[in-house]
């Protein structure tokens, strides 16, 4: 195909103008270029994933949680707890903040007569000097599994703020602003900043910092690696300038598309600096080569064009294309980073194809000048070896090659696949640090929500579905402090019934739900028309793989959750399906049971059925008083019937000890008996005077008649656990373990049981009638399925890119050599150096993160060039001469420099990414250095080795004269 090369130097003057006046209109739009740091954003909008993520925050006040530790040595005293009172006040009035909650604001739910009321925790003012009233408060406070692991570290020595960040603030920049806030008033205590918000502010930082280090690093040693191969400084400042051209426009055209500088694409301009300058490297080559031979600047510049061209137009396309496949993932992030780098990658052509030729023809000649001695080492050396490779060794080099390709491919499978976060971040560092004292004191710094949408989520059904969920998260590895709205109802209800356990009646819960509304930090567990709740829990890691595991199991606990449930008062049925009701319940007690003992430790675990059948006989049992207990109960009656809450008055003592007696002595508990029994001991005359007395004093009986007759059959099931697991439950060793039981066995008691539609129907015979059936849906959200979803399309993405890039490769090459075996012979060396690279990276255990992910686009973009600027050469060469190894000897000679220069400047470019602050880009520009020396060994080595052993016919057919 011809072009009008020659047309460029010709109008080399106004292609200069419009160079300037393009760079002066995109300088000029880099003012509106924008940095986004939201990671949310990075996922497209139409995710499903996404989208719930959103809507839970708007549901429960934000899912952008972070955290502030607040350390002191002894945080139960005065001084302490102002200081983190403060602190917590200053974050609350950070912009961005929606909320901040901490042990100094959190509303602490006291019983009182009529109910419960929510008081702050701490009151109001100066915290009291009282040793002993501080003392009760670490106590009460350790005490409580609402701020045990949540506010407090379980040790007392560490408090958490729970900060939540608005959905529409700058999160990087709200982060960095409650760090200084908190540590102004932090009055010298230690704080440590966590969470997914805080994480990302803490990279960004680092991002800035490398860019001020790396921007000039890589800027310098390009700029050597071109003095090195060239020898003066023309050949230095012109591709700079380029390259330089090259990045402000892109920035520039970013900033006209509004496309903001995500995490990625700010370490774009380095990655362009180091990869711009490689086409123009190649028309300064063949330009140098004119001079050398006596021609004008302008005849050297035409030369150079007609030569390179074409080249160089295939391999910007090839390395665009690859680029551009980025776009097909469905994280916007690597879309945006392909677009910019396409784009990039066009105009550092553009510029390399008109600007740099318009400069050269407007220079004045000079001389050739030998070249600097390190770079005949450099240079000079690796040529002259591979042309004497070529010449004895050329099988060699092919079965030597085989064996490590082989060898790479077979450690491929061993790569290790690890996103850590942390990973980014040195030894010791702040973020470090914070998210080790996270992962001691918190169980982590990662929150996850399993949410449960019912009409009510406050149904008993809903509660007991979050508790069992709890009840499981807690044995999950890594998986830590699980709560929910379940708790809250638990302990208010063990505070207005005196009992443990859930309320098991919707209208209890409905009690409970009026006194609990609007208290601090609830919002975050349930909605305010509480038809969405939330069981929340901690991950203690940021690595991607545990997470993925962690959220994959969580996942399996929702599936397992039922839709349609069943919940029935067993009274209603006959005695045998009562009895199998209450099996089904039996079975969940002791599962419960069982996740229990293994929290706390035990391995050797009771049998499931066993415990199950024990723990159903004692369900079966009827509700009646031992005789100790029925002494007890008539006693507290007697003073009931004396007391001004008693709804019949009972003057006379020995007329209350007879009725108390009365009803005490009763065999079955109900309320027509109780009645009765009144009656028949009460004097007339007292009925007389209150006829509604016995009627409303009847159940206000009956209920402390139940109450102790479930303390009978709650300590009957705790006989049974502590039967079968041979632990001593009333040992205040096993105080904690005990406590817990109490809440998974007190559903023995409960009048109502939940189980599956579907087995209901099974025992009952029919579906549940619409009053008996809760429909719920469970679901997973958070930064962790947000970050596992993030890791697997990274995955997707390398996969996508190298298959389009390989494609488009194998394409374009078969196309310059009029052959698809050509086509196939020429991709051979740049597939065999990304096999290679991988197989490297296993070798030296090196893990496959977000960075060495990018490695292929990268590296198969530039070795394709290496390629395709040998292949064009040789074909010149074969067109002065048909002999196949002098022309690839002249091949060596012409394409061999200007290709080692660039290995050498883009090598050189990536290596200074060792000096970054962060790990992965360390080993991000080792690989991409070293990948450079693969890609050229395969241009220079391998590719001619090919074409000697095979003899391919498409060579033969190269003739003619060139564009």
């Amino acid at each position: 195909m011809k072009f009008p090369w020659p047309a460029i130097v010709r109008l080399r003057l106004p292609i200069l103008l419009v160079v300037a006046l393009t760079t002066v209109y995109f300088g000029w739009q880099m003012r509106n270029l924008k940095v986004d740091t939201d990671v949310l954003n990075y996922l497209p909008n139409s995710d499903p994933l996404v989208r719930h993520f959103k809507e839970s925050g708007e549901r429960f006040g934000s899912n952008y949680i972070v955290m502030a530790a607040f350390e002191a040595k002894n945080l139960f005293a005065p001084e302490p707890l102002e200081a983190l009172r403060n602190v917590t006040h200053a974050i609350e009035m950070v912009k961005g903040v929606a909320g901040a909650l901490s042990l100094t604001n959190v509303l602490d739910m006291q019983k009182e007569a009529g109910g419960i009321v929510a008081k702050p925790l701490l009151p109001e003012g100066a915290v009291p000097p009282d040793v002993a009233w501080l003392a009760q408060l670490r106590k009460s406070v350790l005490g409580n599994p609402m701020y045990r692991g949540n506010l407090v570290s379980p040790d007392g020595k560490v408090a958490l703020i729970t900060i939540r960040l608005e959905e529409k603030a700058n999160k990087e920049k709200a982060a960095r602003a409650i760090k200084v806030a908190a540590t102004e008033r932090a009055a010298g205590h230690t704080l440590y900043f966590g969470g997914f918000s805080m994480i990302m502010g803490y990279m960004s930082s680092l991002i800035e910092h490398d860019m001020s280090r790396l921007a000039p690093a890589v800027v310098l040693v390009v700029a050597l690696a071109l003095f090195l191969g060239f020898g003066n400084l023309r050949a230095v400042l012109l591709p700079m300038g380029a390259v330089f051209l090259a990045t402000a426009w892109t920035l520039g055209a970013l900033a006209k598309l509004q496309m903001p500088l995500n995490m990625m694409t700010s370490v774009a301009p380095v990655v362009l600096v180091a990869m711009g300058a490689a086409y123009s490297i190649y028309v300064l080559a063949r330009f140098n080569e004119g001079a050398g031979g006596g021609a004008s600047p302008g005849e050297g510049a035409t030369a150079a064009l007609q030569e390179t061209g074409w080249p160089i137009a295939l391999t910007a396309v090839t390395t665009a294309i690859g680029f551009i496949s980025l776009l097909s993932a469905s994280l916007t992030i690597f879309g945006q980073f392909g677009e910019m780098m396409a784009l990039g990658t066009f105009f550092a052509a553009l510029l390399s194809l008109t600007f740099v030729p318009a400069v050269l023809a407007c220079l004045r000649p000079r001389p050739a000048t030998a070249p600097p001695r390190l770079a005949q080492i450099l240079i000079g050396k690796p040529l002259a070896a591979a042309e004497y490779l070529l010449h004895r060794h050329a099988g060699t080099i092919l079965f030597v090659t085989g064996l490590i390709a082989a060898a790479s491919v077979a450690l491929i499978p061993q790569i290790k696949r690890n996103v850590n976060l942390l990973s980014y971040f040195p030894h010791g560092s702040e973020p470090d640090v914070s998210e080790r004292l996270m992962r001691e004191k918190f169980g982590g710094s990662q929150l996850f929500l399993a949410e449960f949408s019912a009409a009510s989520a406050k149904h008993p059904a809903v509660l007991h579905a979050m508790y069992d969920l709890q009840r499981e998260l807690r044995t999950l590895a890594n998986v830590n402090y699980p709560q929910s709205a379940a708790d809250v109802f638990q302990l208010a209800h063990s505070m207005i019934d005196e009992r443990p356990g859930l309320p098991d009646t919707a209208a209890g819960a409905d009690a409970l739900w009026v006194l609990l509304q609007g208290q601090a930090g609830l919002d975050q567990m349930i909605d305010a028309p509480a038809r969405n709740a939330a069981v929340l829990a901690r991950v203690d890691s940021v690595d991607n793989s545990v997470l993925g595991t962690v959220m994959a199991q969580v996942q399996q606990l929702l599936d397992g959750i039922p839709t349609e449930i069943a919940y029935v008062e067993l009274s209603r049925f006959d005695d045998e399906t009562s009895r199998a009701l209450a099996r089904e319940s039996a079975k969940r007690i002791a599962r419960n049971v069982r996740l229990t003992l293994r929290f706390h430790g035990d391995k050797d675990l009771p049998s499931a059925d066993t415990l199950a059948e024990k723990i159903g006989a004692v369900i079966e049992q009827p509700i009646e008083l031992s005789a100790e207990k029925r002494g007890i109960f008539a006693q507290r009656l007697v003073g009931y019937f004396r007391s001004e809450e008693s709804d019949i008055k009972i003057d006379s003592p020995e007329v209350a000890a007879a009725a108390a007696n009365a009803v005490a002595a009763l065999p079955r508990l109900d309320l027509a008996a109780i009645k009765d029994a009144l009656r028949k001991v009460i004097p007339a005359k007292t009925q007389a005077d209150d006829p509604k007395g016995i009627d409303y004093a009847a159940p206000t009986i009956l209920s402390q008649l139940k109450g102790l007759a479930e303390e009978d059959r709650l300590a009957a099931a705790f006989g049974v656990v502590g039967q079968l697991t041979g632990r001593d439950l009333a040992d205040p060793a096993n105080r904690d373990l005990t406590e817990d039981l109490r809440a998974d066995l007190a559903s023995v008691n409960d009048a109502f049981v939940g189980l599956p539609a579907r087995q209901f129907k099974k025992i009952a015979g029919r579906n549940p009638e619409a009053a008996e059936k809760v429909d719920l849906r469970t679901s997973l959200t958070g930064w962790p399925p947000l970050s596992v979803k993030f890791d697997k399309e990274l995955i997707a993405t390398m996969v996508q890119s190298i298959l389009l890039s390989a494609a488009v490769i194998f394409g374009l090459l078969a196309l310059q050599l009029r052959s698809l075996t050509g086509g196939l012979m020429a991709s051979a060396p740049i597939f065999i150096n990304l096999v290679t690279t991988f197989g490297v990276m296993s070798a030296l255990n090196v893990p496959l993160d977000n960075s060495t992910m990018m490695i292929t686009s990268i590296a198969m973009g530039i070795g394709v060039g290496y390629t395709i600027q040998f292949i064009a050469r040789l074909k010149l060469e074969l067109r002065a001469g048909p002999e196949l190894l002098p022309a690839i000897d002249r091949a060596l000679r012409a394409a061999g420099r200007p290709i080692l220069i660039n290995s050498l400047a883009v090598g050189l470019g990536f290596l200074t990414l060792v000096l970054s602050a962060m790990t992965p880009q360390k080993r991000f520009g080792s690989l991409i250095a070293l990948t450079m020396f693969f890609c050229a060994f395969g241009a220079l080595t391998l590719l001619p080795a090919i074409f000697l052993r095979l003899q391919p016919a498409f060579l033969r057919r190269q003739t003619g004269k060139t564009d």
